[in-house]
């Protein structure tokens, strides 16, 4: 695995707990923060923007 694929790995779960263990209103965000640590974890490169 290179390293966009672990820090994908890490910035999924960390989205997951926190979606888990807190009632807030910032489901919104959390499903970017769990998606984009997902795309970085199958994709293994972030996003070009060029």
């Amino acid at each position: 695995m290179n390293i966009y694929r672990i820090i994908g790995l890490i910035i999924a779960i960390i989205g997951a707990v926190i979606m888990f263990t807190w009632d807030s209103e910032y489901d919104f965000l959390l499903g970017f923060l769990i998606g984009g640590g997902i795309a970085l974890l199958f994709s293994g490169k972030p996003k070009n923007l060029d």
